[in-house]
């Protein structure tokens, strides 16, 4: 009973740190992009030739990965925003991020 109490216990504090390390990784992407704003607006502005106000997905990936370091966009991305489409509308994407400090 004590081994099953002890293992228990250890599960909850690495989930525990697992979790907060999540945290702290969107915090940091999120900075990053808060940071990064002006150039990757400009950036995907050079991507959207038509003007429509939209880039794929995975091109905003890997223009954030050349910006802002490589991390893994497509999860933070799938994390923080989960309902982000194929086709993400930039100009609200990069307004909208905000840091808690």
């Amino acid at each position: 009973e004590l081994l099953k109490s002890s293992t228990t216990q250890v599960r909850r504090i690495v989930e525990d740190a697992a979790k907060e390390h999540e945290v702290d990784m969107e915090q940091t992407a999120l900075g990053l992009i808060c940071s990064e704003r002006e150039e990757l607006w400009r950036r995907c502005r050079e991507l959207d030739a038509a003007g429509t106000g939209l880039v794929q997905r995975d091109l905003l990936c890997d223009l954030l990965d050349e910006v802002c370091g490589e991390l893994d966009w497509e999860e933070l991305l799938r994390r923080a925003a989960p309902g982000l489409s194929d086709q993400v509308a930039y100009g609200e994407f990069l307004a909208t991020p905000r840091v808690r400090w």
